[in-house]
């Protein structure tokens, strides 16, 4: 980064310190992460109640004119990861909009926010949303209508291979969306529905990512590590991978190297990005990945993981705004991909309220050892302890 650009990176900060009111983390006893945790969660309930009770169940933030498919499945993920119960009208409703909008070659429809990047994009759109459909229906406790046909071609092993070679890893987190889509879809054939065609894929697919692991990071894609930005792209890109080797047991290499990236790209407010206000995809990129890691090293750079996730807990409520909800970035309008899901500046939407929850409950659960009951499928939210 040369004079100008670290003038500009400072000068921005300093812009964003003073309109936010950002705090310093602080060494926090193990009755006051109870408490925060405890506090947070509370505060989530309510908007999600509130969200029932203004009659607003399915849109994205209030901002939103119309009802989608994404905002019902957020607010179920968030309202099950939390141990809240549902009434009977609210599983009705959650079921009839999530389980009906599957069509015939396993992709989900929704008419209110189909557009060019809802057809063809990676990073959100009918293939972005399938791993959150899964999560959903498991939470209301049902299987697919139909089996996931869009898979089907990289059941052929040099079609998937073929696609992994080519996806451009000088952009890691965004070829790392492409693999996630696919990954996780496979892993639900094989799992829910038996099918040892997928399973072979899912062996591909581990192959791959063991033989193109980089030795200096543990985590993939092709750039100089000296690059802030790539640094960071890095580790927005591994989240994504992981769970595909974790959940088979596969042993990861280079976990210490990894580790020793992740620690290094949180700033001095507690979020893992060179922005003061990081964003939930951020933070979350590097929470989970450096949890998981380091429960697969319990010996490496322990206190200093402890130290490091207790800050970040304390940046993430920061996140939480009065109504109980989460803001994306703090200070940003927030677009998710369609004009039905955007945010005004500092208002809550359900796709942040739930990826910080989820933030929050990983770290909860590794700071205090507590389990929870979370899906066990590889994607955004599988068990911490299996």
């Amino acid at each position: 980064m040369d004079f100008l650009q670290m003038l500009k990176a400072n000068i921005k900060e300093i812009l964003q310190i003073h309109d936010i009111k950002i705090k310093f983390p602080e060494n926090l006893t193990d009755i006051e992460i109870t408490d925060i945790y405890q506090k947070y969660v509370d505060n989530v309930k309510k908007y999600l109640l509130n969200i029932v009770h203004k009659e607003r169940i399915g849109y994205f933030s209030d901002n939103s004119q119309k009802k989608s498919i994404y905002a019902y499945a957020y607010w179920i993920m968030t309202a099950k990861l939390i141990g809240m119960e549902l009434d009977e009208k609210v599983f009705r409703i959650l079921k009839e909009n999530i389980c009906g909008c599957q069509m015939e070659d396993g992709l989900c429809w929704d008419e209110s926010i189909v557009n060019l990047q809802y057809l063809n994009g990676d990073g959100w759109g009918a293939r972005h949303f399938m791993p959150h459909y899964f999560i959903a229906i498991e939470r209301l406790g049902i299987k697919a209508r139909y089996s996931l046909k869009y898979v089907t071609p990289f059941y052929k092993n040099d079609i998937l291979k073929k696609l992994l070679d080519e996806l451009d890893w000088t952009h890691p987190w965004q070829s790392s969306n492409v693999v996630m889509n696919i990954g996780v879809s496979l892993f639900y054939e094989r799992e829910r529905f038996q099918n040892k065609e997928a399973g072979k894929a899912v062996k591909v697919l581990q192959k791959w990512l063991m033989s193109h692991i980089r030795a200096d990071c543990g985590m993939w894609g092709e750039g100089n590590l000296k690059s802030k930005s790539f640094k960071y792209a890095l580790v927005r890109g591994a989240y994504h991978m992981y769970s595909f080797l974790i959940y088979d047991n596969i042993d990861i290499p280079f976990k210490e190297k990894a580790i020793d990236l992740i620690l290094g790209c949180q700033n001095k407010y507690g979020g893992y990005d060179f922005q003061a206000n990081s964003s939930a995809c951020e933070d979350i990129d590097a929470i989970e990945s450096l949890i998981r890691l380091s429960l697969l090293t319990p010996k490496y750079r322990h206190v200093e993981i402890r130290n490091s996730i207790s800050n970040s807990l304390q940046w993430v409520i920061q996140n939480q705004l009065d109504d109980g909800g989460c803001v994306f970035r703090l200070g940003q309008f927030f677009d998710y991909g369609s004009i039905n899901m955007t945010s005004n500046k500092n208002e809550s939407n359900l796709f942040a309220t739930w990826f910080r929850t989820l933030s929050v409950c990983y770290m909860y659960d590794f700071l205090s050892n507590n389990i929870r009951e979370y899906i066990d499928l590889p994607g955004y939210k599988y068990p911490l302890f299996r």
